[in-house]
C-alpha cells in the first residue's frame, strides 16, 4: 500500500513538472522589444549626463523584408514595448518633425525567445536651415495638432457650406423681390374707382354700377318734340 502511494505521488509530480515545463516553453517562443529616444545633442551615440528622455518620437517597426509590422508614437517618457514578437531580425526606424536620428537608419536588432530587449535611440535637433522639401510652418504630428487641424477643417467646410447657401438665398430672393415689384408697378386695366363708402363694404357686396337711364319725362318730351318737328303744319 505504502508502494503505491509512493508511485502515484511520483507521478502527480512528473506530471506537474511536464506541465511547467511545456507552459515555459510556450511562453518563451516570442519575444519583446522596449524602445524610447533621447536627445544627444553632440550626436555622441552615447547618452550622458542632462540628456532628456523625447516625446512625441514616432517609433517603426520593420520585419526583414523591411515592411512596417508596428508603429507607435512615444508620448511620455518611459519605454514602449512591441510583445509577442516572433524570433527574427527586426529594424527600427525614428522619425519626428523635429528630431532625425543620429545613426543611419533603419537600424537591425535582433529579436530573442523568451528575452526582453530594451533599446534607447539617439536623436537630435535637425539643423536650423530646412531644405527645400520642408516647411517653416510644419507642425509636430501630435494628438493635440490632429485634433485642432480636424477641428479647422470641419470648421472651414460649414463656413463654405453656410456662404454658399447665404449666396443662394440672396439670389433667389432678389430674383422673386423684382417679380413682385414689376407685378406691383404694371397698369391695371379697367379698373373701377369706387366711392369711399363702396371702398369700405366687402368686395362681395359691390355692384358695378351701370351708367344712369334718361327719365321716362325726358325720353316723353324727346319724342314728342321729334314728332310734333315732322307733321307741324305751315303757318
Amino acid at each position: 500500500m505504502m508502494a503505491r502511494t509512493t508511485t502515484l505521488l511520483f507521478c502527480l509530480l512528473l506530471s506537474s513538472a511536464l506541465l511547467l515545463t511545456g507552459t515555459a516553453h510556450a511562453e518563451d517562443v516570442s519575444g519583446t522589444l522596449c524602445v524610447s529616444a533621447y536627445e544627444d545633442a553632440n550626436r555622441s551615440t552615447t547618452r550622458e549626463s542632462g540628456e532628456k528622455t523625447l516625446v512625441d518620437i514616432h517609433i517603426s517597426l520593420l520585419n526583414d523584408a523591411k515592411v512596417i509590422v508596428a508603429n507607435h508614437i512615444l508620448t511620455d517618457e518611459l519605454p514602449y514595448c512591441f510583445r509577442g514578437l516572433p524570433p527574427a531580425a527586426y529594424y527600427i526606424q525614428i522619425g519626428s518633425p523635429q528630431y532625425e536620428s543620429v545613426e543611419a537608419t533603419p537600424i537591425s536588432l535582433t529579436v530573442t525567445a523568451g528575452v526582453e530587449m530594451t533599446r534607447e535611440f539617439p536623436a537630435a535637433l535637425r539643423p536650423a536651415i530646412l531644405t527645400s522639401t520642408e516647411s517653416i510652418l510644419y507642425l509636430p504630428a501630435t494628438v493635440p495638432v490632429r485634433l485642432a487641424l480636424s477641428a479647422l477643417g470641419a470648421a472651414l467646410a460649414m463656413g463654405l457650406f453656410a456662404g454658399a447657401g447665404l449666396v443662394l438665398y440672396g439670389v433667389l430672393f432678389h430674383r422673386r423681390g423684382m417679380n413682385w415689384q414689376e407685378l406691383e408697378d404694371a397698369p391695371h386695366e379697367e379698373s373701377e374707382v369706387l366711392s369711399p363708402v363702396e371702398d369700405d363694404l366687402p368686395v362681395l357686396t359691390r355692384v358695378q354700377r351701370a351708367p344712369p337711364r334718361p327719365t321716362p319725362a325726358a325720353e316723353d318730351d324727346s319724342e314728342s318734340e321729334s314728332f310734333g318737328s315732322q307733321y307741324d303744319v305751315p303757318k
